[in-house]
């Protein structure tokens, strides 16, 4: 991902482990599994809106089970690039560029990191759009 001209500096968080994780240069080394299961298990979906604490780890825990062994492990770490940059809500979303941008750079960076493919497979898209139409009716 090239940086924006006007940012020179790393533009880093600090992770769970205590990693300084640079959002627009991420590297393998800064993509720990403890960071990504900390946070996600913590980040509410849908901005906080369910009616109960509903997190993106238990999300990524519905679409795995929907998928066949081969890709379990790309199911629960589908939304792992929410750990270093929050689950923004999607109708924001679709308006935020730069972000989609920062997101797909680190999607890209914890899939070498696991040997996933990238972009993710078709079934993995369809198994979390099936959840999202389950958390609407029932959650929501």
């Amino acid at each position: 991902m090239e940086i924006p001209t006007e940012q020179k500096e790393p533009l880093c968080i600090h992770t769970f482990s205590g990693i300084a994780f640079d959002l627009l240069n991420p590297k393998p080394e800064m993509i720990l599994l403890e960071d990504i299961i900390h946070s996600l298990a913590l980040i509410n979906r849908f901005n906080g809106a369910a009616i109960f604490p509903y997190s993106v780890a238990q999300h990524s825990l519905y679409v795995a089970s929907l998928l066949p062994s081969e890709l379990k492990l790309h199911g629960l770490l589908h939304d792992a690039a929410e750990a270093y940059v929050g689950d923004m809500v999607s109708p924001l979303k679709k308006f935020m560029t730069e972000y989609k941008k920062v997101e797909a750079g680190i999607a890209r960076v914890v899939a070498d990191v696991f040997s996933l493919s990238y972009p993710e497979p078709t079934a993995v898209k369809k198994a979390d759009l099936a959840v999202l139409s389950a958390e609407r009716e029932q959650i929501l």
